[in-house]
């Protein structure tokens, strides 16, 4: 499968590393290490690790290093140094931020603030609600937990979703 941007088709002995379901199609692509990461309609491979765009919290890339910020069955950062990834990483901040449905800043007292986002599944279209604190807070704080879920059921009824 050729990358639509620049051309370059996926060498085969990466594509048998990536299990595509059907209905997807290759945005872009590039390795880290050995490994394929391949942007596609509906995902971002990792070697043969398959992550929803919504699944992606956040995407930074600085000097040759994409960072991810994932959300899943728990909160982790992975880091990947990219060969040739420029049209990858245009890719995965398109892909990333189409999945946003709606994003808002609520404060939650003096100095304590958090991002509320809900997201669409790009596997099922079913809305995924999550909480980012602002930098600093803890994440684990009883009281912290309580405003933003009140908030959250605020911000979910005004907005519909």
């Amino acid at each position: 499968m050729r990358n639509p941007f620049t051309g370059k088709r996926l060498p085969a002995d990466l594509r048998t590393r990536v299990s595509l379901r059907d209905g997807e199609r290759i945005v872009a692509w590039a390795t880290a290490g050995a490994e394929p990461v391949v942007a596609t309609s509906q995902a971002l491979y990792l070697g043969p690790e398959r992550l929803r765009w919504d699944q992606i919290a956040k995407a930074n890339w600085d000097t040759g290093k994409l960072t991810l910020l994932i959300e899943s069955a728990h909160v982790r950062t992975v880091e990947l140094e990219l060969t040739d990834g420029d049209d990858l990483v245009d890719a995965v901040h398109s892909l990333v931020t189409l999945s946003v449905v709606v994003s808002e800043h609520v404060e939650l007292g003096p100095g304590a603030g958090a991002r509320l986002i809900a997201r669409r599944d790009s596997d099922t279209s079913v809305i995924r609600w999550s909480v980012i604190f602002d930098s600093g807070l803890d994440a684990k704080d009883p009281r912290l937990r309580t405003l933003a879920s009140a908030r959250l059921e605020e911000f979910r009824q005004a907005t519909g979703a």
